[in-house]
């Protein structure tokens, strides 16, 4: 086990089978009119194979993130909401992780988890995600993404006028891609040609994937990348079977500073073969 490459001595180390609660993300923006009745359908069965002693908790998130359910046992109530689930417009889900961050983690067990299904780009939240990313990453939950790919889907829409970019997200790529550009151009998007709004898009779908994986990585999650509907019953029973799997390996840092930075963990093994998934760091406490 090391910390910022520095070696620590494990004092602790067990196989865990404790009870997880678990926050089902959906995104029911507008791209996901046509497929949210399958969605639903997998949501429901991923929440009725959930373990007995395991919790479930409901957000939705399409021009704004909502929360459903809290953290319960009652699944049948869950089911009830989840069934009646209908899709919206534009994609608030910085916003919708940072609700989950703020308003069910803080109240949630020690085991918690994340299982968001989305194509993760964002078209109308207030945070940035670097700031929602940091809120989970300092609540210690692994996120598991389910990333639908709907890329060809507005480009396709894009083309024929029947879906454009918010101004959200032509800044946004802007500060990504292009930060030495005037910001005035790209609060309207009447302003771009047809052809520079789907370059925009493709740059915005590049950018949701590497937040994506980046959110996963830190938190000890996983992307799961989605071409049919129909994989969907199994990534969910991986992830479930992953939650139910898990070891827990406990240590006392050798550096006690409390200066709120990013310590980086590694975590190493001496059997032949086998392979580590874990959280790669977590934020030091603040004084």
């Amino acid at each position: 086990m090391y910390e910022d490459g520095e070696r620590q001595q494990i004092s602790y180390f067990a196989t865990v089978d404790a009870p997880v609660d678990i926050v089902l993300l959906l995104d029911t923006s507008g791209s996901m009119r046509g497929e949210l009745k399958a969605v639903q359908r997998a949501a429901a069965r991923f929440i009725e194979r959930m373990r007995a002693q395991d919790r479930v908790a409901l957000v939705e998130f399409n021009r704004e993130a909502i929360l459903h359910h809290d953290f319960t046992s009652q699944r049948k109530r869950v089911l009830r909401t989840l069934r009646d689930l209908k899709a919206g417009s534009a994609t608030a889900f910085y916003d919708a992780l940072a609700v989950v961050a703020d308003e069910l983690l803080r109240s949630a067990s020690e085991r918690k988890a994340i299982v968001a299904f989305t194509d993760g780009v964002d078209s109308s939240s207030v945070y940035d995600f670097s700031e929602a990313a940091k809120r989970l990453e300092r609540a210690g939950a692994a996120v598991y993404i389910i990333e639908w790919d709907t890329e060809a889907f507005v480009i396709e829409g894009l083309r024929r006028g029947e879906l454009t970019l918010s101004p959200a997200q032509l800044e946004r790529y802007r500060r990504a891609y292009r930060p030495q550009d005037l910001p005035l151009r790209y609060r309207n998007p009447l302003f771009f040609t047809e052809g520079e709004l789907v370059e925009i898009a493709r740059g915005l779908y590049r950018l949701a994937r590497h937040e994506l994986r980046q959110l996963a990585e830190r938190t000890g999650g996983r992307v799961y990348p989605l071409r049919r509907l129909s994989q969907l019953d199994e990534v969910y029973a991986k992830i479930l079977a992953e939650l139910g799997t898990l070891y827990s390996i406990g240590y006392y840092p050798s550096r006690q500073e409390r200066d709120g930075r990013w310590r980086s963990l590694r975590v190493e093994v001496t059997v032949s073969g086998a392979r580590v998934h874990a959280r790669s760091g977590y934020w030091a406490p603040l004084p």
